[in-house]
Order: C-alpha cells, then structure tokens, then sequence
C-alpha cells in the first residue's frame, strides 16, 4: 500500500515540474491547488477492498481408521485487518498408507470383494459431547452438517483374486498411499463458526477416515487398523473487506493542507 502511495506522489510531483518548465512556472501555478485536491481526493481510497487470507494445514496426520483427528491449529481472524465477509472450510487431498489385519475368528467364513473409503469432518457445537466435535465450550465450527466425501475403492499394494478368508484365518491387507480419496477439493461455508471472537486459535475441526469391506462377512470378523495411518492436507480462508491504512488518509489529508496553503497565499496576494 504504502510503495502505491510512494509512487503515486513521484508521479504527481513529476508532472508538477514538467508543466512548470513548460509553461514557465506562472501559468501552472494558478492550477496548483485544484491540482493538490485532485490528488488528495485520488489518494484517499473511496471503500475498503475485499480480500482473502489463506491458511494451510499441510500432512495433517490422521493417525488410524475410526480415530479422529481434532486439528485446532488454524489461527483465529485478526479483526484489525478488516469486517470478516465469510470463512471456507477446505479437504484438499486425503491418502492412507500402511496395513491392516482381516481376522475372520472362530467362526463363519468372509468373501471379500475389496475395500471402500470416504473421509468426514464433523459438524460441532459446544452444545455436543466434547468427544464427538472435538470443541471446547464456547465454540463452534460453523458446520451446518457433517463434509463426507464420496466413497472411492481402495487400492491395494498385495491385491488378491481371492479375498475368501475361512474360520479362525486372517489376511494382510497393504494400502496405496500414493492414492488419492478425493479426485477433486471438497469445501463448505464455515462462516458462522467462532472466528472473529479474539480467541486465538479458530474452532477445530475433526477428521476421521472411514473404511468398509465389500462382499460376504460370516461368523464376526474383526480389524484391526492399528497399521494404517492417513495424511490430509486442510485449508481455511478468510474473505474479508480490508481496513485501509491510516497513512493512506494522513498522506491524503495532508495533501488537502497543501492545497488550502496554496489558496490562502493567493488570497493574500490579490
């Protein structure tokens, strides 16, 4: 802002003593002052301008399936920048990575097809079970509802053409971690959440991937995910209209004293 302004005024001054070797000084100067108010009033910026202040939440580690994440280090928004407009809430990439063990136990018997997952953020207020929306009291995280991701199949780094798992068997189960679970950012409207309380951190938001076996399941199975461990990367924007600087105004003001000391000098000399 401030450089704008700087080279604004050696603009300014530059035609000022161009025209003034031009016209031989007396000509130029009976304009002067309409010339200072003109710039006083160009300097001086007529509304505030709208802007946005990004935050990234890169390799957020989501530690295993069905264990939530509560990621609370997005920093609360700094009123003294400007009036907050709106806040968008942003999953930009999800990936698993590790393993996991299919225990069929000692009965029935499985026949797997493959493996689905999705990844959700929860919706939260203070007025919900801490250990649900990850919020402390007097917080909330501006969902409306919970963002789920669409299902997507799994890629496995051992896939089988037989998933058939017989009593009391098990199988390892390796994922891609190159794979992404969301094609494309996944986004919501976050604008009622605490952001502009002068608190420092913004609300959390918790993270939880979720994955489901496809096919046949007999007896009681179980898994264990404790091998597997995900990696998100989060964003959080904050729209916002921006305060003009005070030295935009004081450069402005001053150049208005300029022109008022200019129309009092040739007052006093007629």
């Amino acid at each position: 802002m401030l450089n704008s302004i700087k080279n604004q005024l050696l603009a300014i001054w530059f035609v000022y003593i161009k025209y003034m070797c031009l016209y031989k000084f007396t000509p130029f100067m009976k304009h002067t002052p309409y010339l200072l108010i003109a710039a006083a009033v160009a300097l001086v910026p007529a509304q505030s301008q709208a802007t946005t202040q990004t935050q990234y939440a890169n390799n957020v580690s989501i530690p295993s399936v069905y264990v939530p994440v509560d990621y609370a280090s997005f920093l609360a928004f700094n009123s003294n920048l400007g009036t907050l407009n709106s806040v968008t809430f942003y999953i930009d990439s999800v990936t698993l990575s590790g393993s996991f063990i299919y225990n069929q136990n000692g009965s029935g018997s499985s026949a797997l097809t493959g493996f689905t997952g999705h990844t959700t953020v929860w919706y939260g207020s203070e007025d919900g079970p801490s250990s649900y929306n990850g919020l402390s009291s007097g917080q909330y995280n501006g969902l409306s509802a919970d963002i789920t991701t669409s299902n997507i199949n799994l890629t496995l780094t051992n896939a089988l053409a037989d998933y058939s798992i017989s009593r009391g068997g098990s199988r390892t189960f390796i994922f891609d971690g190159s794979q992404q679970l969301i094609s494309s950012p996944v986004s919501a409207d976050v604008s009622t959440g605490d952001y502009n309380k002068g608190t420092y951190y913004a609300p959390r938001f918790t993270i939880l991937n979720e994955i489901a076996a496809n096919g046949s399941q007999g007896g009681s199975p179980s898994i264990v995910w404790t091998g597997v461990t995900g990696s998100a990367n989060l964003r959080l924007v904050y729209d916002y209209n921006a305060i003009p600087e005070p030295s935009t105004y004081g450069i402005g003001l001053g150049v208005l004293a300029l022109a008022a000391i200019a129309v009092r000098r040739r007052k006093v000399k007629a």
